[in-house]
């Protein structure tokens, strides 16, 4: 039902597979959702401490992250780069007005 994509100088955390387990039901239920990501770029560890808390984001971070299968496959794919793959799924066109949902903390 989804992808999960894991960059290969990513080190998981013990909970990585729960986490996404947990969350991949909102990522299917909600077509606002472009995916669930087990890292946020603009955590900072002092400022972010809810290790529970989640943020809905206009952006993509692409270190670890989960998509649904059958957007991958109807949008993505087709339109996949040759190069620079994180930089479409950052763009407008990439997104195409989705969000992700990121962990508070880094």
């Amino acid at each position: 039902r989804a992808l999960a994509v894991v960059e290969a100088d990513v080190a998981v955390a013990p909970d990585f597979r729960s986490y996404f387990t947990q969350l991949e039901p909102l990522l299917q239920k909600d077509p606002s959702l472009m995916c669930i990501s087990a890292w946020n770029d603009f955590a900072l560890g002092p400022y972010a401490a809810d290790s529970g808390a989640l943020l809905r984001v206009d952006t993509f971070s692409g270190s670890a992250f989960m998509i649904p299968a059958e957007l991958f496959r109807r949008e993505y794919l087709p339109a996949w780069p040759l190069k620079n793959w994180q930089a479409f799924l950052r763009s407008d066109s990439g997104r195409r007005g989705r969000h992700c949902i990121v962990p508070e903390v880094p």
